[in-house]
């Protein structure tokens, strides 16, 4: 299989991706990284062939690369607001597809994209707590009543702040406002924090699966 990624979170989820696509560089690789920014891209087009021992196609407009007949799937790690369209692009292209979560940014995108899969073509959203060894274990332990009746849950989630240092402003293309209608002004590593920009992000409803 080969795999074209879609990011923008090139200085986190990005990375998570390619560690997941080298640990099955046997039967999968990259033929094209994709990113409206230049800087991004081109770094994280030197980390994917150092990673996979081969060069993969950069490209700021990751259309063009749906266009290949040589690429079977492509994994999905942009800000909320591009997931669902990104992801019926590439069923429409006849790909496969790994979308981050949440799957859409919001409700009715979710059931724009269940409605655009088709039967031969597979849909995954990552849902990595959900399937990690030890949250399964949790659950089963609660479910087993080994804390007794559950009546209380808490959870929180803690940003080191240099992930919400903004840096210098610049202009962002229409590629990747996208459905946002606007040139947004952003600069410096906003990573994961962009899903509390609202507009583009989901919020907490959208990592509720988390």
């Amino acid at each position: 299989m080969t795999a074209e990624f879609c990011g923008d979170w090139a200085e986190s989820r990005a990375y998570a991706h390619l560690s997941s696509l080298k640990a099955n560089e046997k039967a999968a690789g990259i033929t094209h990284v994709c990113d409206v920014d230049e800087t991004i891209l081109n770094k994280f087009a030197g980390a994917t062939q150092k990673e996979m021992g081969e060069a993969a196609t950069p490209l700021k407009d990751f259309r063009k690369a749906l266009e290949s007949k040589d690429v079977d799937a492509i994994t999905i790690a942009s800000p909320d607001h591009w997931h669902t369209p990104m992801a019926i692009a590439g069923l429409q292209a006849g790909k496969h597809v790994y979308v981050e979560k949440p799957c859409s940014h919001n409700p009715a995108e979710g059931a724009m994209l269940v409605a655009a899969q088709k039967v031969r073509q597979g849909v995954q959203m990552g849902t990595q707590q959900r399937s990690s060894r030890h949250t399964i274990e949790v659950i089963e332990k609660i479910r087993a009543g080994e804390i007794g009746r559950p009546y209380l849950a808490k959870a929180w989630y803690s940003i080191r702040g240099s992930r919400l240092a903004w840096g210098k402003k610049r202009r962002y293309p229409q590629r990747w406002t996208g459905i946002c209608g606007k040139d947004r002004r952003r600069g410096g590593r906003i990573a994961i924090t962009c899903i509390l920009i609202t507009g583009i992000g989901s919020g907490i409803m959208g990592q509720a699966n988390r």
